[in-house]
């Protein structure tokens, strides 16, 4: 499931966007110009297979930093 979670052009420039820092949905939507409803639909894929996770501050969802390689590699 994790391969086909990052088969998808949009969730690998959201991982990459990730990397930068912990950042709101909002901030994703900016900086890739996708619309929110998909990139919470992308969000919500990687994070069921373990490859972000969600913090929440109020009404904001924050996603921090992905998981890191070795992280990521025992979760594929």
């Amino acid at each position: 499931m994790s391969f086909n979670a990052i088969a998808e052009a949009h969730r690998r420039d959201i991982l990459d966007a990730l990397v930068t820092g912990e950042k709101a949905v909002g901030a994703i939507v900016n900086d890739l110009s996708i619309s929110q409803p998909q990139v919470s639909k992308h969000l919500r894929v990687l994070s069921e297979v373990g490859l972000v996770k969600c913090r929440a501050d109020g009404r904001r969802r924050l996603y921090p930093e992905p998981l890191r390689s070795n992280e990521t590699r025992s979760r594929i």
